[in-house]
């Protein structure tokens, strides 16, 4: 992040996602926001713990060959203080059977770009706008991943769901990163998102 404001790296981050053609990307699962007057605000979240899980179909190449893969993230943080906290676990299933990836950390203060390790590396950012935590992690390979967790009111507390999707950079080029099994390149295909959970524990 050299010499890159946080204003100027949100609006590279913007630029790529709103103009990004996901890797024939669709999301099935996730139901529309909740309506202003049940969103929650950002003092409510401060001290929860967010538990979820992703789904993905995709459509993997490595080394010049595709495959299918599905993949699943469990993903776990807290808000405290200004930071996140927490990590995401990726896992998976394809023709070699199931897999475990290395489970990879979350520490970052809000609304601040970071230089992250995930995935083979890049650049990140979590923030909170309105009722929505987004995090975006710009591969260095290429391309984008976008994680949004939407946080609602219930008569029960805090409720929230999560969608998740890859970005091509300015809408071109190949979606890369670094396996979290054994650091080999990957590169996208296709992917999308057939099932999530989330849920919001105070405390």
């Amino acid at each position: 992040m050299t010499g890159m404001s946080r204003i100027q790296f949100l609006a590279a981050l913007a630029l790529m996602v709103s103009t990004a053609q996901p890797a024939r990307s669709e999301d099935q699962t996730t139901p529309s926001g909740p309506s202003p007057d049940t969103a929650a605000t950002l003092a409510e979240l401060q001290g929860v713990t967010i538990e979820a899980t992703v789904v993905h179909q995709q459509v993997l190449q490595r080394d010049g060959k595709q495959f299918p893969n599905q993949s699943r993230f469990d993903v776990r943080v807290s808000i405290r203080d200004g930071r996140i906290e927490g990590s995401i676990s990726p896992s998976g299933h394809n023709a070699r059977g199931p897999y475990q990836g290395a489970v990879q950390p979350v520490s970052a203060a809000l609304d601040k770009p970071v230089v992250s390790g995930s995935f083979g590396g890049g650049n990140g950012i979590w923030f909170v706008n309105e009722r929505t935590l987004t995090s975006v992690l710009v591969f260095k390979g290429g391309g984008a991943f976008r994680r949004e967790i939407v946080f609602s009111r219930t008569d029960k507390g805090l409720a929230c769901t999560i969608k998740e999707v890859f970005a091509r950079e300015n809408g071109a080029g190949p979606i890369n990163w670094k396996s979290s099994l054994d650091g080999g390149s990957l590169t996208l295909i296709s992917d999308r998102q057939t099932s999530s959970s989330c849920r919001v524990k105070k405390g």
